[in-house]
């Protein structure tokens, strides 16, 4: 059945002021500040590290890469929260309850579907929506590209969805590690624990395969009586690429709206290829996970004082 887009009993006024104000390109600029800073560290620390004493340099790009890293993983956060806020509520979207629906999100219940994602279930965005009296299109259509009708834009659109969905699959994937993402949003708690890990025989001279780990953190889970230490390398290129492409679908969520209710022509949507998703994914690390567990033993003292 196709959901209607028709207005609710009421509205809320500050509706363009949302769509006028939003900060579409929040993540963008914070990207493409931290990776700036990170490339242009020699000439540029005099200014951005003024009043700074005892400055550890390979510690500070250490940070701007976890900054990249994080802001990453802020971008996904904020893109499926859109999403959500979206979606037919009673047979009905209103894009005027957009900022409310965001206020009130059930962030528990948009995790376990961010996780259904990431198996792949993406069936709610080919859902029909009645854009107009006489169009009819798939529910990720009207995300990304509300309002467009314009029939030289419809094969790069349509062009554009399956690769989106790839893109959110991903993205869901990535986000659904929680640990690493707590580990980054609470205390800190990730290390650089490893510089390097090689791996071989008792009687090789030379070790079968080495992992350079220099540019990486780890983190602890406890699993069970075992505790894991989990060690991810820091591939920060694709962190910048997969972070624009998720900036980029905000981008077209919000200002394809801001086009309609502000009606002040601004800016372009973005458009996707097949080649886009590979382009974007690849790794420039040859790893991508490193896990150690252990089970400790703990002495059990018989000193009381102990």
């Amino acid at each position: 059945m196709a959901q209607t887009m028709k207005p609710l009993e009421f509205d809320i006024p500050a509706t363009r002021e949302f769509f006028s104000g939003y900060l579409i390109d929040h993540f963008l600029y914070k990207q493409y500040t931290l990776f700036n800073a990170l490339e242009k560290l020699p000439e540029l620390k005099s200014k951005i590290l003024d009043g700074l004493v005892e400055i550890n340099e390979a510690e500070y790009a250490k940070t701007l890469r976890l900054e990249i890293r994080a802001t990453y993983f802020q971008a996904i956060e904020t893109l499926f929260e859109l999403i959500f806020s979206l979606e037919p509520r009673s047979n009905v979207i209103d894009n005027r309850q957009v900022w409310y629906f965001l206020s009130t999100s059930r962030w528990r219940e948009n995790y376990k579907r961010i996780e259904s994602i990431a198996a792949s279930d993406t069936a709610f965005l080919d859902q029909e929506i009645n854009a107009n009296e006489n169009l009819k299109v798939p529910f990720i259509q009207y995300l990304f590209y509300f309002g467009v009708t314009n029939p030289s834009m419809q094969d790069a659109v349509r062009r554009s969805l399956n690769p989106i969905k790839k893109f959110l699959i991903e993205f869901a994937k990535e986000f659904s590690d929680r640990d690493e993402y707590n580990a980054f949003k609470h205390s800190l708690r990730i290390l650089p624990t490893l510089q390097k890990v090689e791996f071989g025989t008792s009687e090789s001279e030379k070790p079968v395969m080495a992992l350079d780990m220099s540019n990486s953190m780890t983190y602890l889970v406890e699993e069970g009586e075992s505790i894991s230490f989990r060690t991810k390398p820091l591939d920060t290129l694709r962190d910048m690429r997969m972070g624009l492409v998720c900036s980029y679908l905000i981008s077209n969520i919000v200002r394809s709206r801001r086009v309609h209710f502000t009606k002040k022509p601004e800016g372009h949507l973005h458009t996707f290829s097949d080649e886009t998703f590979p382009s974007a994914n690849a790794r420039n690390v040859n790893w991508t996970n490193f896990r150690l567990t252990i089970k400790p033993i703990y002495d059990t003292p018989t000193d009381s004082s102990k």
